[in-house]
């Protein structure tokens, strides 16, 4: 059985926005544009932990979660063994 999930994000986290002339001093009412969201799919094949967190019980997920983000925060903080 495929077990498939999505998240919608913000497309801006994947293209750089354009950095438009920002106006000094305008009369005009800014209009801001509703930004459109692109799916990701999350399945056991493109996220190891999606496939982990999928079978713990509700009550467990949170203490997963925690220890996963404890080792990488540990592995971030942790000297890099490659010379400059």
């Amino acid at each position: 059985m495929l077990s498939v999930a999505h998240v919608e994000l913000p497309t801006s986290l994947f293209t750089p926005p354009n950095a438009p002339s920002i106006p000094q001093a305008s009369s005009a009412p800014i209009t801001v544009k509703k930004e459109s969201k692109k799916k990701h799919y999350l399945t056991v094949a493109t996220d190891p932990l999606y496939a982990e967190l999928r079978d713990l019980n509700f009550s467990r997920v949170g203490r997963k979660l925690n220890k996963v983000a404890h080792q990488l925060d540990e592995n971030y903080k942790a000297p890099s063994s490659v010379p400059p």
